[in-house]
């Protein structure tokens, strides 16, 4: 995309300090450019979300991402350099590094060998650990928020729906549904749940009384109960190391899944682990 047609979207005090490379994503949220800033030269992924305070839940996951990058600091996950204001007070730009694609694409085009598979899992579990360590949790990790570069290196993004475990009413705060399901990809709510168990297994009478949310009780309550559940046909094209890892990640009861800090002993990821 060429300065002029970005002109349509970025306004002048934006293409005043910066020079537009490339644009590199949009959605309902608003456009990315790939920036060059001038006078320092350095590389930038500039994001403008449009009507960014319009909805009282827009405004929230706007500023909720924001105050929150501005205090985390690792390296995989993304850093938010500067927040500028539009002109307009409805948009804003969001200034973080850039990097040159996500994990969604690089799946796509088939190039991971499995060591870059085994890096890539052991970085995902140490942005977790550092966020799980500030009482954080990401809640929409998919490959198109964990960003790459031709290293292999990882960044963790979009935190517009991250949460505090430090809230007193957790169960209350949360989101009641998702938007996106790639592993158990449901026709609807109570189809999908009975996807998930049909591979966990239904749940005991402790799994569901640890669910925080009634509605969540209840859902399960009505669900048809599965015949059986059959891992092992889900599993069957992983080898067993990854199958092992996989099995003891999706377990119904969060309480009774690997926590992080046993992923980074498993043998997938140890050789990269450095404690």
């Amino acid at each position: 995309m060429s300065s002029q047609s970005s002109a349509n979207f970025l306004e002048g005090h934006i293409l005043r300090r910066f020079t537009v490379v490339k644009k590199v994503g949009s959605g309902a949220y608003g456009h990315v450019w790939k920036v060059e800033e001038k006078g320092t030269r350095r590389v930038f992924a500039l994001k403008k979300i449009f009507d960014a305070f319009q909805h009282a839940t827009d405004a929230q996951r706007t500023y909720r991402e924001i105050e929150i990058l501005r205090q985390l600091e690792h390296p995989n996950i993304i850093k938010l350099y500067d927040t500028i204001r539009a002109d307009n007070n409805k948009d804003v730009y969001l200034l973080f590094e850039y990097m040159e694609a996500d994990l969604h694409n690089v799946i796509a085009e088939g190039i991971l060998k499995d060591v870059h598979i085994r890096f890539i899992l052991y970085q995902m579990a140490k942005a977790l650990k550092y966020l799980h360590s500030a009482r954080l949790i990401h809640r929409d990790l998919k490959p198109s928020n964990i960003l790459v570069n031709s290293n292999c290196a990882i960044k963790l993004c979009d935190f517009g729906l991250v949460r505090s475990l430090n809230c007193s009413q957790l169960g209350a705060v949360l989101t009641e549904g998702v938007a996106t399901k790639p592993l158990f990809a449901g026709s609807c709510t109570m189809d999908q749940i009975e996807k998930i168990c049909s591979f966990t297994g239904y749940p005991t009478e402790e799994d569901i009384t640890s669910l925080e949310s009634e509605m969540s009780r209840s859902l399960i309550k009505e669900m048809k109960v599965p015949n059986s559940s059959n891992p092992a046909a889900f599993l069957k094209d992983f080898s067993p190391l990854y199958a092992d890892l996989l099995q003891r990640m999706l377990v119904f009861n969060p309480k009774k899944r690997i926590t992080i800090d046993e992923i980074l002993q498993h043998e997938i990821v140890k050789e990269f682990h450095k404690p």
